[in-house]
């Protein structure tokens, strides 16, 4: 995710409003499953307006230039179908989702995606077992990056109301979750949990989870 996140990231801080990070992940019995992350704000024509004037171009033909190109790459994997990519002025969505047929075919196509060839012992993403869901904890890879690259976040009240979301829907009912912040739907099929990007990006939550079902 090297080239999306940090448009993601760029979108957000241009707002004042609560804005949301959304991952959604979902999987099905047979392990195959779907995943999206998005934007969501209210506030969308204000966002690119914003980011216009400051720029003096069209960031919004970048933002969709690069989700083309990212989607684009997905179509091309084993494994991944129905990518779709989203850019909603009129809701204030901002996204990209596929499907995958594993978690396998998923992970080696995320390398590839943004750059990497995913060496066969490397740890991927998610792992889906037939009663658990694995996901790694971000955190210190996105601080390394932004290290890396240079990248300084403002320290100021619009990253303090920016959330990221992680939604976790399953083909049965949870048994545990690692994290007990996490809340459980009424039909102990989704976990959801939420963490302020403040934390992620400076490495002090971990937004890794194990989940039985």
């Amino acid at each position: 995710m090297r080239r999306l996140f940090p448009i993601l990231l760029i979108l957000v801080f241009s707002l004042t409003s609560c804005i949301e990070i959304v991952e959604e992940i979902s999987i099905n019995e047979n392990k195959s499953g779907n995943i999206s992350i998005k934007i969501e704000t209210g506030n969308s024509g204000l966002l690119l307006n914003i980011v216009n004037n400051l720029l003096g171009n069209s960031y919004e033909d970048q933002i969709k230039a690069e989700l083309t190109k990212i989607a684009g790459k997905l179509k091309n994997e084993k494994g991944i179908e129905n990518v779709d990519f989203n850019i909603n002025d009129g809701e204030g969505e901002y996204g990209i989702s596929c499907d995958f047929s594993s978690t396998a075919d998923l992970n080696r196509a995320l390398y590839k995606a943004f750059g990497y060839k995913k060496p066969f012992f490397a740890p991927g993403y998610i792992k889906a077992g037939r009663h658990k869901l694995k996901k790694k904890n971000i955190s210190p890879y996105i601080e390394q990056y932004l290290e890396d690259k240079k990248i300084t976040i403002p320290d100021n009240y619009i990253v303090d109301m920016i959330d990221y979301k992680c939604i976790y829907h399953l083909p049965k009912g949870i048994k545990s979750v690692s994290n007990d912040k996490a809340e459980i739907s009424k039909d102990s099929k989704t976990a959801t949990i939420e963490f302020p990007v403040k934390e992620v990006l400076k490495n002090k939550v971990n937004t890794g989870i194990k989940i039985r079902f």
